[in-house]
């Protein structure tokens, strides 16, 4: 029945697996990121991001061939994915051990810059670990306008999240002024 499914029902079956907590064999990972190939240029930028995450959160971990086809699709659509997309999906590609191309980062990180402003608690808080994790040298100016909407929004933080921030800021060997790690602790 895979073969009949569509892009949306790609996507939603894989993300409803996922979300179920349910592991899938090889064989039937392989038949879905074949079926996902296929459909590549018919998915919508929120699919990406869901089959994205769902990989993932499967723990299945696509060849490189596979991950740099998505990834460049998803570039290409990165101008309409929300906050909530493109903090799931860079989460998804550390989940997965992907470092994405430079172009790919770039784009994503461009988003992140404008999008900014919409980012809250969780989705803000896994965006810096991503960035902690990549391993790209992150631009000055995005990474002291994380770390005000991080500030901005540390009432939108559960204790986890705050821990996370703190993690990947200690991995980027942040050093603590302005009051920040005070207003994080308090």
């Amino acid at each position: 029945k895979l073969s009949s499914f569509r892009p949306q029902d790609l996507a939603n079956s894989l993300w409803a697996l996922a979300r179920m907590g349910h592991t899938l064999d090889e064989e039937l990972m392989m038949r879905y990121c074949e079926q996902i190939k296929h459909w590549l240029p018919s998915f919508s930028p929120q699919d990406l991001t869901k089959i994205l995450w769902a990989l993932a959160a499967i723990g299945h971990c696509p060849e490189k061939d596979f991950m740099e086809s998505f990834l460049e699709r998803v570039s290409h659509k990165v101008h309409t994915l929300r906050a909530q997309d493109l903090a799931n999906s860079l989460w998804a590609m550390v989940t997965m051990q992907h470092k994405p191309e430079a172009p790919c980062f770039v784009a994503l990180m461009d988003q992140v810059k404008q999008k900014l402003p919409s980012f809250r608690g969780k989705n803000l808080a896994n965006t810096v670990w991503a960035l902690a994790e990549l391993g790209f040298a992150v631009e000055e100016d995005l990474m002291m306008a994380l770390l005000e909407q991080v500030r901005e929004e540390l009432t939108s933080f559960s204790a986890e999240s705050l821990a996370t921030i703190l993690v990947a800021l200690a991995n980027l060997r942040y050093n603590f002024e302005g009051g920040l790690l005070k207003a994080l602790l308090e």
